[in-house]
């Protein structure tokens, strides 16, 4: 007899899933689940495949019965790590390889919710990490994401029907950290800038300012190439033209480039050394990032509790200061949804009553029109 239970997404929609188990003639457990956006559709698979097990028409041919998760393991790696960047693969290989050392001799339709959840315990007791300590919840929720999307991608290659790791965070336990928000202010941002230019390394200066217009992540500008730039359009395309897609996310977007913006690029292709496609490139015709002189135009500027990505929460809260919405945030820094720019509500609550106040003024000088 089949099973049924109602699976409530994110957005509020639903789907069907049911579920089959039944001893085959030949003493092997058959298990089949499947989702479906309709009840009807659902009951109509059940019914199927209920009376050809019924009739003893069955069989299972689906060639995929064998299949370990160090296979899919090992497609994972082939496939879809090499998209990433150098950095990204590294960070993710760490999660790959822990996950791979539990799961790897599991079938994968052998593969049970449980023994996630085991892999989230040894984790929070610090089982096997890579500094043999017990991880914080934001780190674990890390792990999640990436046995999730390893999982997600078995079923894109119809190796799986449905994932085990719906939902895998435990609340309470695996919840992510709400986000550091750290922003300069006007006479800490002249101070900084004051100390960058200071700097015996070139590029420290343009690298900072371009982060504090543009909102772009770090390694989006040091992998930023001149053909990156629509000089008459004034925008910045994270899917240069080698088509390499640069940002965090492997999906590419475009960055509107203010008159400052382009000033800084255009002062920094007249004193550029070599013939490097690299916006930021040294001498050596690499961009590697000035860590050094970073941390000491911080030290100089006499900033405490301040990191480079800070540069893209100084750019969001501008932003939300000057009275954009959580919505425009969101497409202004690439995010597809307003989770992530949650973080910064207090900033736009705070700055709700000079949108009123802007509001009011326009109705009294004679309305909307």
């Amino acid at each position: 007899m089949a099973t049924r239970e109602v699976v409530e997404l994110k957005d509020g929609s639903r789907r069907f899933k049911y579920k089959i188990r039944r001893r085959l003639p030949d003493g092997r457990m058959l298990t089949r689940v499947q989702q479906f956006r309709t009840d009807k559709a659902g009951k109509r698979w059940a019914r199927r495949l209920e009376a050809q097990l019924d009739d003893g028409k069955f069989v299972d041919s689906r060639p995929g019965e064998q299949r370990t998760m160090a296979e899919l393991f090992a497609r994972y790696r082939a496939e879809v790590v090499p998209g990433y960047s150098e950095r990204e693969r590294r960070t993710r290989e760490t999660k790959l390889a822990w996950w791979e050392k539990r799961l790897g001799a599991i079938r994968l339709v052998a593969l049970r919710r449980a023994h996630l959840l085991e892999g989230l315990v040894a984790l929070e007791n610090g089982v096997g990490t890579p500094s043999g300590r017990p991880l914080s919840p934001p780190t674990r929720r890390r792990y999640i994401a990436a046995i999730q999307h390893v999982l997600t991608q078995a079923i894109r290659w119809e190796w799986l029907e449905t994932s085990p790791a719906f939902k895998l965070a435990r609340p309470g336990k695996d919840k992510e950290s709400p986000g550091r928000i750290r922003y300069l202010s006007d006479d800490e941002r002249e101070r900084l800038l004051a100390a960058c230019e200071a700097q015996r390394e070139r590029r420290l200066a343009p690298l900072v300012q371009l982060a504090i217009l543009t909102g772009c992540r770090q390694g989006e500008l040091l992998s930023l190439r001149w053909g990156d730039i629509d000089w008459r359009r004034r925008q910045l395309a994270l899917v240069g033209d080698d088509g390499t897609r640069r940002t965090k996310n492997r999906e590419g977007r475009g960055v509107p480039l203010t008159a400052s913006a382009i000033e800084v690029l255009r002062r920094l292709r007249q004193c550029q050394v070599g013939e490097s496609e690299l916006v930021f490139a040294n001498r050596r015709g690499k961009a590697p990032f000035p860590r050094q002189a970073f941390l000491q135009a911080v030290l100089e500027a006499g900033i405490e509790n301040f990191r480079f990505h800070d540069l893209r929460h100084t750019f969001a809260s501008y932003l939300l200061m000057s009275g954009a919405s959580l919505a425009e945030l969101a497409e202004a820094l690439g995010h597809k949804t307003l989770a992530m720019v949650k973080r910064y509500s207090h900033i736009s609550r705070s700055h709700a009553a000079t949108v009123v106040d802007r509001m009011e003024a326009r109705l009294k000088s004679g309305g909307f029109g």
